[in-house]
């Protein structure tokens, strides 16, 4: 996750939290900004290979998410939030489920920018929203392939992009910037997650 970049691909310039999952589920930007474990989950290797630098997510917490935090400030600014992610074959697309959510603490915001958070669900492949405002790519993902997602906003100009597999895929303007808090919330069941920033 990063903020206030000047490249809206720049995704290691200005990093506000970065979540290796390399045996564990810190922040090693040195924000300090160390996510709980809930749920299930193996440590398992990424898409490289690299032994246990991955998250298989199996069963969620009750409150359905795998892990729990305190995020970065990024209302009202630029940011960027890019991860790798394995979707199973068993994988339940109609559970509502984000891959990443801050904002609002219960998981889920009462208004117009309360929340941004990244998904694979909701009735289409990949949605970047900031509540009743998504920018989505409607190309179904594959299963048991990795894919590194990428989405940026620009504050300036309200510029949305996303990138899948560092192709420009989708962009619009959003309607409204996120607004919201910093509570954190990450993990999607079925997928397996690896360097999230």
């Amino acid at each position: 996750v990063g903020a206030s970049l000047s490249s809206a691909q720049d995704t290691t310039t200005g990093l506000v939290a970065h979540y290796k999952f390399a045996g564990d589920v810190n922040d090693s930007s040195g924000s300090g900004l160390n996510l709980t474990p809930g749920g299930t989950f193996n440590y398992v290797p990424d898409k490289f290979g690299t032994p246990g630098a991955a998250v298989q997510l199996v069963t969620a917490a009750p409150i359905g998410t795998f892990f729990l935090g305190t995020g970065p400030n990024l209302a009202n600014q630029s940011s960027s939030v890019a991860f790798w992610i394995l979707l199973s074959d068993s994988i339940n697309f109609s559970t509502g489920s984000w891959v990443f959510g801050l904002g609002h603490p219960a998981g889920v915001g009462g208004s117009q920018g309360g929340d941004m958070n990244v998904a694979v669900d909701y009735g289409v492949p990949v949605q970047y929203d900031f509540f009743y405002d998504p920018l989505e790519w409607t190309t179904p993902l594959a299963t048991n392939t990795w894919y590194h997602i990428a989405c940026t906003f620009d504050y300036q100009t309200y510029q949305r992009q996303m990138f899948i597999n560092g192709v420009l895929v989708a962009t619009d303007t959003a309607d409204f910037a996120f607004s919201g808090g910093n509570s954190l919330k990450v993990g999607f069941g079925g997928s397996t997650l690896a360097d999230l920033r």
